[in-house]
C-alpha cells in the first residue's frame, strides 16, 4: 500500500469515528456535513470524497438508515400491532 493510500484510509477512519461521536451525542438531523467536518478538521469535500451523502455516511458510521422521529413513531405503531411493542420501544431507543 502506497503512502497516500495509507493517509487516505487513516482520514476515512478519522470521519468514520467523529461521525460516531456525533451522532451518538446529538440527533441526525442535528448534525450537518460542515460541522462534522469541522469536529474531524477537515473540510467537506474531505466527507464527500468517501460518501456521497450524510445518509450513506451514518449508515455506514452508525450501522443502519437514519430514523427520523416520524419514522420511529410509525416503527413503534406497526411493532406494537404486532405485539412487538416493547422490543421496538428498546430497539428505537438504542438506536436514537
Amino acid at each position: 500500500m502506497t503512502r497516500r493510500e495509507t493517509k487516505a484510509q487513516a482520514t476515512r477512519a478519522h470521519i468514520l469515528d467523529t461521525a460516531r461521536a456525533m451522532f451518538d451525542a446529538h440527533p441526525y438531523a442535528d448534525v450537518t456535513a460542515r460541522e462534522l467536518a469541522r469536529a474531524a478538521g477537515l473540510s467537506t469535500g474531505a466527507i464527500f470524497r468517501y460518501w456521497a451523502d450524510k445518509d450513506t455516511l451514518y449508515r455506514e458510521a452508525v450501522g443502519h438508515f437514519p430514523i427520523t422521529p416520524e419514522t420511529g413513531r410509525t416503527l413503534l405503531a406497526l411493532a406494537t400491532a404486532g405485539g412487538l411493542g416493547d422490543e421496538a420501544r428498546r430497539l428505537i431507543d438504542d438506536a436514537g
